[in-house]
């Protein structure tokens, strides 16, 4: 019984050296030396709100540094649904869902810039199931606040990069 356990931890840091040794690293390993910091708040109702959060935090992730300093962002998320079209039978064929992300970026310096971004899409309705119904607003809510925290991160980093200019200006004047 020792012999094996021997022989497996063996086996173990053999294994170990020689993948650090040709420069092996995990592949969900991330490296958060040079991410740029952000406080983040997100408010809104259910799961459309949840999935714009989790999309916000990966896309905000991916800004590098450009602050020693974190920048505050503060978002509210909020959706609405009506019927798009008709059916001959007056029955509601097609539903558009809109959502707004009304934001605030406060910056290191204490200024603060507020913005909305909206997106719009639509979705089949079959009145005669359900289930085919939910999961085509389940989908189309998703894709749409997925969409909408990309285009609010974008935006983001496009005030970032404006107020650090304005500042370089403002430094050489």
């Amino acid at each position: 019984m020792l012999f094996k356990k021997y022989i497996f931890s063996s086996a173990l840091l053999g294994l170990i050296l020689i993948l650090s040794g040709c420069g092996f690293q995990p592949m969900m390993a991330t490296d958060s030396s040079n991410k740029q910091s952000f406080i983040l708040a997100v408010k809104g109702d259910g799961y459309p709100a949840y999935a714009f959060r989790r999309e916000m935090e990966k896309q905000l992730a991916l800004i590098p540094q450009l602050s020693e300093k974190p920048y505050r962002v503060d978002i509210t998320v909020s959706g609405s649904q009506t019927g798009a079209s008709n059916a001959l039978d007056a029955t509601v064929s097609r539903f558009q869902s809109t959502y707004t992300a009304k934001y605030t970026l406060g910056t290191p310096s204490g200024k603060k810039t507020q913005k909305s971004t909206s997106v719009t899409t639509s979705y089949p309705a079959v009145p005669r199931d359900e289930f085919i119904s939910k999961n085509a607003e389940t989908a189309a809510s998703t894709r749409a606040v997925i969409a909408l925290a990309q285009d609010v991160s974008r935006e983001i980093v496009r005030e970032i990069k404006k107020n650090q200019r304005n500042d370089e200006t403002l430094k050489r004047q």
